[in-house]
C-alpha cells in the first residue's frame, strides 16, 4: 500500500511559512516603532542596535527565508492600505505580488 505524504509535507511548510510571516510582521513593526521609519530590507532586522536585544529584531535569524528555502519578499509600500507587503512566493516559486500561489502577511 502506497501512501501519499505531499499534501501533509505541503500544509506543513504552508503553516511554517505563514508562523514565520507573522514573527517578521512583529519586528518589522517594532523596528518601525524604534527607528520611526520602516526597514529598507529585512536584512537590517538582523542587525544589532540600542533598542534590540542582542539577537536583533529577530528571534530565529532562519526566518529570513520560508519553508522552500527562497527569501521572502518585502516591499515598503507608501499609501498603502499596508505599510509594507511582506509575501513567500510559495511552492511554486513564482513572484505573483502576493497573488497566486504566494502566502502573504495580510
Amino acid at each position: 500500500m502506497w501512501i501519499e505524504f505531499y499534501p501533509i509535507e505541503s500544509n506543513q511548510r504552508v503553516h511554517g511559512t505563514k508562523r514565520a510571516l507573522i514573527e517578521i510582521g512583529q519586528a518589522i513593526d517594532l523596528f518601525s516603532r524604534d527607528k520611526q521609519r520602516p526597514p529598507f530590507a529585512l536584512d537590517e532586522l538582523k542587525n544589532f542596535g540600542p533598542e534590540t536585544t542582542q539577537s536583533g529584531y529577530l528571534v530565529h535569524q532562519a526566518l529570513l527565508e520560508d519553508k522552500w528555502d527562497r527569501p521572502f519578499v518585502y516591499k515598503p509600500v507608501q499609501n498603502g492600505v499596508h505599510p509594507y507587503l511582506l509575501y513567500s512566493v510559495g511552492s511554486n516559486g513564482i513572484d505573483e505580488n502576493g497573488d497566486g500561489d504566494d502566502i502573504n502577511r495580510w
